[in-house]
């Protein structure tokens, strides 16, 4: 699986979330939960995905395809996904 990003929103994010996707592939090397999100994106399917950078509990959205996670934002999980994500485990 290769891991893209613009490196524009890359800059953008760690401006605004404290986080750089560059660390973001370790998400995928742990557990998580993968949810579509339902909103219109002009007919973009996008996921949210759940899981542990480190100790701290992010949520990414991204596209993918067969062979590529585009990530979109990479933000802290707010307490009720913190809960959610500990139930499914």
């Amino acid at each position: 699986m290769r891991f893209t990003w613009h490196e524009s929103k890359r800059q953008l994010n760690m401006k605004k979330h404290g986080l750089d996707f560059e660390d973001g592939e370790t998400v995928f090397n742990g557990p998580t939960s993968t949810l579509e999100n339902k909103r219109d994106y002009q007919g973009e399917q996008r996921f949210n995905t759940t899981g542990l950078l480190g100790v701290l509990v992010v949520v990414i959205t991204h596209t993918e395809t067969d062979d590529e996670i585009h990530f979109i934002s990479m933000r802290e999980a707010e307490n009720h996904e913190t809960r959610k994500f500990f139930s499914y485990l």
